[in-house]
């Protein structure tokens, strides 16, 4: 009996005692990163900060820059799952270092009844992946290392049994969701840069508002390498955009090209601390800043109150676009007075035309056609600037501390088309921030317009600065920007639509045109008004073959046979 209880005894040692100490000898491990973590941080507000705090450096860098600290990644982590009760039972903390050339992370929990540390080291690097579909540009995760407990090197054997079971088919199904992709006998996973950017894009676009607008270019900027990832400098994941070639455009600046918005023109001006400044989307910045902080405003009411500081007031007294609080601490005393900027003479293209008549003192009634009005293509952009596409912004912000926020802002400042015979080129200025970049529509005369009355254009291309860095956009990003033109630009004379076409239509202003003809006998007056309200068509066309000289839109009237 007691040979047999020795021997149960040794066969317990042997099956269950040895092999639960060894277990326990290499896989108990209490230990835990040191890491310390910001009571008060929060998922939303730090979202919030990441985006605003990009534009930091657009004027002295030009660059667009995100940059997530190793603290921020665990304060994130850790918010994640601090509530989750089921998760906690058996993780205890999953952390994240981020060190010279890798990342560490560690996954310490329970198993069992003992604890113990799971340490996984991988490294991110940006690479062009070979596969069936050809080459392409991804974002690479690799495994370097994997430790549990005591097992070091634990990689190559997992990895082993892994490949042996699963192939990476089977992987790549599992996560078909966020198309992430397996290469098991490398150790890695990755994402290709474009289905990255397409599910930030779905992300922002679920978002909406100033998300969609921001992320709009990103997948743009990548695919012409205007993107650089710094994985591990400063502890941190740094994204930054170089806007430095984006700045530029081929017409140069004087009277009659693209030229910059002259905030100093204005005299309007706005109290800031005390201190008159003349108004600018930097001081529209402060000024918003001030009503924030004395809690006159909140963040949802900046877009409301940013454009009223920048067009002015409009309306009357039953129904205006002044805002209810007061505004008297940046300076505005009578909101019902108060210009706004004031730079674009309010010339309306009836004026114009009416400025621009040719004399009918040559006129002859046997004329088969007469060019009633030349217009410059100074006058239409004096119109263009009039369209509410300009000003056309929004402001991000976020709180730093109680009472005190932070603001940055994306804004359409600027316009300007250049006109030819065939051709048209709209250059639009986009403040980012303080950072002038300039987008340019080329666009080409649609030859099968079949009314004489309008000038009609496809855009051919959407880029980014000069021409000859050919930063175009995509296709996705054009529909993006003609979607926003044609919501922003549907006055009577100038139009976009989805489908990508500008039209200038003047058939609503010539009959402004025909009735103040004047040559100073009445007579003449009504019988040349009578053949141009009754015995003639009209066309529009552009005189001129040099973009960067000022072209001429001529109106001509032509006997009706």
């Amino acid at each position: 009996m007691k040979k047999l209880l020795k021997s149960l005894i040794i066969i317990l040692v042997i099956f269950v005692v040895i092999p639960f100490a060894l277990i326990y000898g290499f896989l108990y491990d209490s230990s835990k990163m040191k890491v310390t973590y910001d009571a008060n941080f929060s998922q939303e507000k730090w979202a919030e900060a990441l985006v605003v705090d990009s534009l930091d450096d657009t004027v002295e860098d030009e660059k667009v820059k995100f940059s997530i600290t190793e603290e921020e990644i665990n304060n994130f982590i850790y918010s994640a799952i601090k509530d989750n009760a089921e998760i906690k039972k058996y993780l205890t903390q999953l952390a994240l270092d981020v060190r010279e050339n890798d990342y560490l992370i560690s996954a310490s929990g329970k198993l069992a009844v003992f604890e113990t540390r799971a340490k996984l080291s991988v490294q991110l690097s940006r690479e062009i992946v070979v596969s069936q579909s050809g080459e392409k540009e991804a974002l690479v995760m690799t495994i370097k290392n994997l430790t549990v407990g005591r097992l070091t090197k634990l990689k190559e054997v997992i990895m082993f049994f892994v490949t042996q079971l699963i192939n990476n088919q089977t992987m790549d199904s599992l996560t078909q969701e966020f198309n992430i992709h397996f290469d098991l006998k490398q150790s890695r996973m990755f994402i290709y840069m474009d289905d990255l950017m397409s599910l930030i894009n779905q992300t922002a676009s679920d978002e909406g508002g100033m998300s969609d607008f921001y992320f709009a270019f990103l997948n743009d900027f990548i695919s012409k390498n205007l993107v650089n990832i710094d994985f591990y400098s400063d502890e941190s994941l740094t994204v930054e955009v170089n806007l430095e070639r984006l700045t530029g455009n081929d017409y140069g600046e004087g009277d009659h090209v693209y030229y910059p918005m002259n905030y100093e023109d204005t005299l309007t001006k706005l109290k800031i601390e005390g201190v008159d400044k003349k108004l600018s989307l930097e001081v529209i910045k402060e000024a918003l800043l001030v009503l924030m902080n004395e809690g006159s405003i909140d963040k949802d009411q900046c877009f409301d109150v940013s454009e009223y500081l920048f067009n002015g007031h409009k309306g009357d007294a039953v129904s205006n676009n002044a805002p209810a609080c007061s505004l008297a601490s940046i300076g505005i005393n009578n909101k019902e007075t108060y210009p706004g900027f004031n730079l674009i003479p309010e010339t309306s293209l009836e004026d114009i035309i009416t400025n621009s008549l040719t004399s009918f003192e040559n006129y002859n009634v046997t004329d088969d056609s007469f060019d009633i009005a030349q217009i410059s293509e100074a006058d239409i952009n004096t119109v263009i600037k009039a369209q509410d596409i300009l000003g056309n912004k929004f402001f991000l912000s976020r709180e730093v501390e109680e009472n005190q926020n932070k603001l940055s802002y994306i804004a359409l400042d600027n316009v300007y088309i250049n006109l030819t015979a065939t051709e048209a080129f709209l250059s639009v200025g986009l403040n980012l921030n303080g950072l002038e970049t300039i987008i340019t529509f080329t666009m080409m005369i649609d030859e099968n317009n079949e009314d004489p009355q309008k000038l009609v254009y496809n855009i051919i291309s959407v880029y980014f600065g000069e021409s000859l860095y050919n930063i175009t956009v995509s296709q996705e990003t054009r529909e993006f920007l003609f979607r926003i033109l044609a919501e922003a630009v549907s006055d009577g004379a100038f139009s976009f639509s989805e489908d990508g076409k500008m039209t200038i239509s003047l058939d609503s202003f010539i009959n402004a045109a025909i009735n103040n003809v004047d040559t100073g006998n009445p007579v003449y007056d009504a019988m040349y008004r009578n053949f141009l309200q009754n015995n003639a068509d009209f066309s529009i066309s552009v005189v001129g073959t040099d973009a960067a000289a000022n072209s001429t839109v001529k109106v001509t009237a032509t006997r009706r046979i």
